[in-house]
């Protein structure tokens, strides 16, 4: 029998795909398509970043983060609703090397 159950574990990955996605955009908006490396800072509700401290790793790999820190967003970020979270973001792209 296949269980319908939703565990702490896969809420938890659910929200951080969701940040991902938000962080994504945000790169895109701010018209990076290259492989930058990047930092964000973030403000989250608790549940919120206790999901993505516990999958910080895939957070930074699949959004080329460098530093993803939490504490009061710039005035540039984003908000984003999810659920009942909310995550507030920004980026900052680093500068290629030339």
């Amino acid at each position: 029998m296949i269980s319908t159950e939703v565990t702490t574990e896969l809420k938890h990955e659910g929200l951080v795909r969701e940040a991902i996605r938000a962080i994504q955009d945000l790169r895109k908006q701010r018209a990076s398509t290259s492989p930058t490396a990047s930092t964000c800072t973030s403000e989250a509700t608790p549940a919120l970043k206790l999901a993505i401290e516990s999958n910080a790793e895939m957070l930074k790999r699949e959004t080329l983060t460098t530093d993803f820190t939490f504490g009061p967003a710039p005035d540039t970020a984003i908000s984003v609703e999810m659920d009942e979270e909310r995550l507030k973001v920004d980026l900052t792209l680093a500068t290629p090397a030339t």
